[in-house]
């Protein structure tokens, strides 16, 4: 399960939810969502996919909102769907600590 988010006009954001498998993953989704508005749904071969909309106040508002998001991982992308390296947000990948002999 990962999201998408990207700026639609102004300080109006939206958020995709990929690869939802089962209904405890997409009441996990909804309840991480909670103040968002579902704009679209969908599925396919028994994942679903969510599409969310929210207005903030400010970018920096929506970038604390991401930050603080760990139920899934979240990237950012700009107007040309290229994935952005800042800000980084939602659940990070944990990087595996190995010893170096």
């Amino acid at each position: 399960m990962h999201g998408l988010t990207w700026n639609v006009i102004g300080t109006q954001y939206c958020v995709q939810v990929n690869d939802i498998k089962g209904v405890c993953n997409y009441n996990k989704v909804i309840k991480a969502m909670h103040g968002w508005h579902i704009m679209a749904e969908g599925q396919h071969k028994k994942k679903k996919l969510v599409v969310f909309t929210r207005d903030f106040q400010s970018r920096d508002e929506w970038i604390l909102w991401g930050k603080a998001l760990e139920e899934f991982k979240l990237n950012a992308i700009n107007s040309k769907d290229k994935i952005l390296k800042y800000p980084k947000m939602g659940k990070q990948d944990k990087k595996s600590k190995t010893k170096k002999n």
